[in-house]
């Protein structure tokens, strides 16, 4: 049996102690009073196939929902829902997702091999091991009581308006070997949808994403110290010397010894396998790049359940 544990904080709280990149602007009421009806603590639910696992008392220190469970191979999901009556103000936040004692992050590094048990593609042996770089929920899509409210994300700890009659949904697979893993497309009426995207990932367990950064950027450092490449245009900074090594434009690139090197100048994605993958940037070079070194350093660890 798995433990599934999601923290949940209040959405005024966090706009007052958040202050990352990824913060959202700061909720606006209509007035004082509504303000302070914002405010109060809030019973908050919890889901699982439309079962009720878990009801706690949402306070200005947060709160844990959680459930034991054992689920079966195939599609579940999980509910985080606002009280429906009497109608409440206080906004949730959905915070972080945790396995057991494991904090969950969404990973697309060798997907097709870890889920499914077949052959990954380079794209996907070069991914990160946090699809977003930071350790909370935004995934999912919430449901009002006025549909033309709900949102698919993506989200940034995703908020439940509770005035709304809102509902925050995460639809989940589970493999036969234990792991489980997300479709999550965002909007695919959006003109900036990319259908041709891998939009599926699994859960593995986070790491020390400001110390990997810092040993990445040690390594950028050594590097720049240890190759020449004799054009003062790659002298300026660190970054740019190293992280441009080797780019060529854009086109289909694999991996030889010790880099991402170009095959060619096709940028058809029909061709991406197990050994190719196409790239149209020097943004997604530098940060398949990178992807290739974290791969060499670290080890992803997927979660399973039971």
């Amino acid at each position: 049996m798995s433990t599934y544990k999601f923290t949940i904080i209040k959405r005024h709280i966090m706009d007052a102690s958040d202050s990352s990149q990824f913060a959202p602007s700061a909720w606006s009421y209509a007035d004082s009073t509504d303000e302070a009806r914002s405010k109060l603590d809030i019973d908050v639910a919890i889901y699982l196939d439309d079962a009720l696992k878990h009801t706690v008392t949402l306070t200005d220190s947060g709160a844990t929902l959680q459930f034991d469970a054992d689920v079966s191979v195939g599609d579940h999901t999980i509910a985080i829902k606002a009280p429906k009556s009497p109608i409440q103000q206080t906004n949730i936040c959905v915070d972080q997702f945790l396995i057991g004692t494991d904090t969950c992050v969404a990973s697309q590094y060798n997907f097709n091999n870890a889920v499914l048990g077949t052959t990954s593609t380079l794209r996907q042996m070069l991914s990160l091991n946090n699809a977003q770089p930071h350790e909370h929920a935004w995934w999912g899509h919430t449901e009002a009581n006025d549909s033309s409210l709900n949102l698919v994300g993506l989200f940034y700890r995703p908020t439940i308006v509770s005035n709304h009659q809102s509902e925050w949904h995460m639809d989940f697979t589970k493999a036969s070997n234990g792991t489980i893993w997300i479709n999550n497309p965002g909007d695919v009426n959006d003109i900036m949808h990319d259908s041709t995207m891998q939009h599926t990932y699994y859960f593995v367990k986070t790491d020390d994403t400001a110390s990997v950064d810092t040993a990445y950027d040690s390594y950028l450092s050594t590097e720049r110290l240890n190759q020449e490449v004799g054009d003062s245009t790659y002298e300026s900074t660190t970054t740019d010397f190293i992280e441009g090594y080797n780019w060529q434009g854009p086109g289909t690139y694999a991996i030889d010894s010790t880099n991402l090197v170009q095959q060619n100048d096709s940028i058809d994605i029909s061709v991406e396998d197990a050994n190719s993958v196409v790239v149209f940037s020097l943004t997604e070079y530098n940060e398949l790049r990178k992807g290739l070194w974290y791969h060499r350093n670290y080890t992803v660890t997927p979660i399973t359940v039971t």
